[in-house]
């Protein structure tokens, strides 16, 4: 009971950022100083409306339906999510510029304004749009003290965030698989959010997963979007496509010690550390996986090196060696 109310309120406080962001851009949209208001129409506020509450029902619906319905709304309100984060910015822009003008004693337009700024985060969007569709190649060389001979020179590959589900699904996961061989790597790390969380036939999304091989082996930890709920499934998928799933848990390959701890084990401070401690790790000759904060504190001393997904910066992908980041 006490999950379904904090559920609630959750999206409550969700749908309600989400009905000021759309009210702020209209009202910057027809805001006119010293005098009426820019003429919108009511198809404007009807369709400002409909996409309010387009994304948490999309949402709703993506957790227990797996239709082409659900698909399409899914995508679409993710895809005015984004453009929407933008739209806030340029309002934001907006009232800015034309304050220091005010200041400044400027005569600015401030819909001339407007329509330049969100004519700028319109671009900005579809760039983004088309940047999240062009899959890049990052190379990154981590020397490690007391890396065993066998392994110099080897190639890890490391993958993550890729959230199949109602957007991405099993092809593009087989490009990436493609992708990935094409590099010949000798191990090959997945960190975590490999699905998206969303209700999703998980045995067949992970179906490509049984081409890639590496002479090291393939290794797999579970995020945060396996983990909204119960990861079962997601695992057993995994697993059943021949990767090793690493749950707290290590192996030992040519003298190098491979630890995975999922995002449950690594949320709060010291969680990390405390998981690897467990397990009996030795920081001399480990390489890790796990949550980026709690990485930055178990990656400080010589020797170990963490890399984890879901970092919430550009690139996703985080490496950590003592105080050095890749």
């Amino acid at each position: 009971m006490r999950s379904r109310k904090q559920l609630a309120l959750f999206i409550t406080l969700i749908q309600s950022i989400l009905f000021l962001a759309h009210f702020f851009i209209y009202e910057t949209w027809t805001f006119s100083p010293g005098g009426p208001a820019v003429s919108s129409g009511p198809g404007t506020k009807l369709l400002l409306s409909i996409l309010s509450v387009s994304f948490v029902g999309a949402s709703l619906l993506a957790f227990r339906y797996t239709n082409t319905a659900v698909r399409v709304l899914y995508r679409i309100s993710a895809v005015w999510l984004g453009l929407l984060s933008f739209l806030f910015l340029g309002a934001v822009g907006s009232w800015i510029v034309y304050g220091i003008g005010h200041v400044a004693r400027f005569h600015l337009s401030f819909h001339k304004i407007a329509e330049i700024l969100f004519g700028a985060a319109t671009i900005a969007g579809i760039s983004g749009l088309v940047n999240a569709s062009w899959t890049r190649i990052t190379r990154a060389t981590v020397r490690l003290r007391n890396l065993p001979a066998a392994w110099h020179g080897r190639k890890a590959a490391l993958i993550s965030d890729l959230h199949l589900g109602h957007v991405r699904n099993g092809n593009f996961l087989r490009r990436m698989v493609a992708k990935i061989l094409s590099e010949k790597p000798d191990a090959i790390f997945i960190a975590g959010d490999l699905y998206d969380g969303t209700a999703i036939d998980a045995r067949g999304a992970a179906e490509p997963l049984r081409q890639l091989a590496a002479p090291q082996g393939v290794y797999f930890i579970a995020g945060n979007h396996e983990q909204f709920g119960d990861d079962s499934n997601y695992l057993n998928a995994v697993s059943g496509a021949g990767v090793r799933v690493l749950s707290n848990e290590k192996v030992e390959v040519d003298g190098l010690q491979i630890a995975g701890v999922p995002y449950r084990n690594a949320t709060r401070r010291n969680h990390l550390a405390d998981a690897l401690h467990a397990i009996g790790l030795d920081r001399n000759r480990a390489v890790g996986e796990g949550r980026p904060l709690s990485l930055r504190r178990w990656a400080g001393a010589d020797g170990d090196t963490g890399c984890t997904g879901d970092a919430q910066l550009p690139g996703q992908l985080r490496c950590a060696r003592g105080s050095a980041h890749l």
